[in-house]
């Protein structure tokens, strides 16, 4: 399995984490940073995902998640992101 490779999968299965966990719980917040280099090349994930419940009397509730995802090696370069929100 190449970095491009494993790094995707990483990618991945940090979301699957983001989506569970908050789900459960109101008013949470998790951010997940990961970096990878080698001399082949590199890559960096980032995962946000907070839910907010709107009980505070200031705001109101709501739901978000945003994963990022760059890599470059000697053969090109790829970026990708993926925001959902919600009311």
């Amino acid at each position: 399995m190449n970095m491009l490779q494993r790094a995707t999968v990483l990618g991945f299965s940090m979301g699957a984490l983001a989506i569970a966990a908050p789900a459960a719980m109101a008013d949470t917040h998790h951010e997940q940073h990961k970096s990878i280099s080698s001399p082949w090349g590199a890559a960096k994930a980032d995962l946000i995902a907070h839910t907010k419940d709107g009980k505070d009397g200031k705001h109101g509730d709501g739901v978000f998640y945003g994963k990022f995802f760059k890599a470059a090696g000697p053969k090109g370069a790829v970026s990708a992101s993926l925001i959902s929100a919600a009311d």
